[in-house]
């Protein structure tokens, strides 16, 4: 197990929920039980869950905070904690893997978990070993912890290598970043596919109370809003011009600190690169649910 150095991030800072304030290059792990045997873990980066089985936990995402995430995770259950699953490729549910044994993640995260992307450019001076050893599943595919399975959803849309695990024992779904927000979605690929994406999972809402992503957690009706929604584009209802609020770049703080919060990319290097927008989005509103998309791209391609 390597272990990584985030002595470069020493004059950065970090403000949690709570609003205390610590330098980047030092450990921070906060956990919440949630459900029977699954933690939530915020760190920097979206959260992390871990999730124990009776022969061993596994690991949900793994931030990309600093500090040894298996070590923490081990002070929360007895189980074996070899292995840590990647929802989608992005960097702030990645870094953390070196520390793991083996780590399951779709063939296209695989091709495309490499380094920072602009909006963690601040990271860019760290040293990630990528040299851990990958599994990789497929739709279908099944995690099996001992008397807990986890179904694995390849549903891409936010990202290239998206998957989704489905604990139907806990009725419980596990989906990253592809649900969006509560309030809104945006998608990037098209309509017509992630609405595909939608109506796979809905067909399991029976088996599903509560959905554990990166960002939120949901109840199972945000399967049914965003349906609902998706189907008032796809018959083309008319929709609004979307153009997204004009980010402003934050300053430093009253002590000068560049402050940066725990669960969001980094304001600083994010807002530098920010394309201007176009007007080419729209929105639909419709069932409690927003979503955003791009007017030329409702449906698929034909060949």
């Amino acid at each position: 197990m390597k272990e990584i150095d985030f002595s470069p991030l020493h004059d950065w800072f970090i403000e949690a929920d709570d609003g205390s304030i610590q330098r980047a290059d030092e450990p921070y792990f906060k956990a919440r039980l949630r459900a029977p045997g699954t933690w939530q873990i915020t760190t920097a980066g979206d959260y992390i869950y871990l999730v124990e089985g009776e022969k061993e936990a596994l690991v949900i995402d793994t931030g990309n905070g600093c500090g040894n995430l298996r070590e923490m995770c081990r002070k929360l259950t007895d189980k074996p904690i070899r292995r840590a699953a990647n929802t989608h490729e992005h960097f702030d549910h990645t870094v953390g893997n070196c520390y793991f044994d083996e780590v399951y993640m779709t063939q296209a995260c695989k091709d495309a978990v490499t380094s920072p992307d602009y909006r963690y450019a601040y990271l860019n001076d760290l040293d990630i070993p990528r040299d851990y050893p990958i599994h990789v599943v497929s739709d279908g595919d099944i995690i099996d912890l001992g008397g807990r399975e986890l179904e694995v959803f390849a549903v891409p849309d936010h990202a290239a290598g998206s998957m989704m695990l489905l604990d139907r024992k806990n009725r419980l779904l596990f989906s990253g970043d592809e649900l969006g927000t509560p309030a809104y979605k945006e998608v990037r690929t098209t309509v017509e596919a992630y609405a595909r994406n939608v109506a796979r999972l809905y067909e399991h809402i029976e088996e599903i109370d509560w959905i554990f992503g990166g960002g939120f957690v949901y109840d199972h009706m945000i399967l049914y809003r965003q349906m609902q929604c998706l189907n008032q584009i796809l018959k083309g209802s008319e929709a609004q011009v979307y153009y997204a609020p004009k980010p402003i770049m934050p300053d430093p703080d009253p002590e000068g600190r560049m402050v940066i919060p725990r669960r969001v990319p980094n304001p600083y290097d994010f807002y530098k690169h920010k394309k201007p927008d176009t007007g080419s989005r729209r929105i639909m509103t419709y069932a409690y649910c927003s979503i955003i998309y791009e007017h030329d791209r409702v449906f698929d391609q034909k060949s």
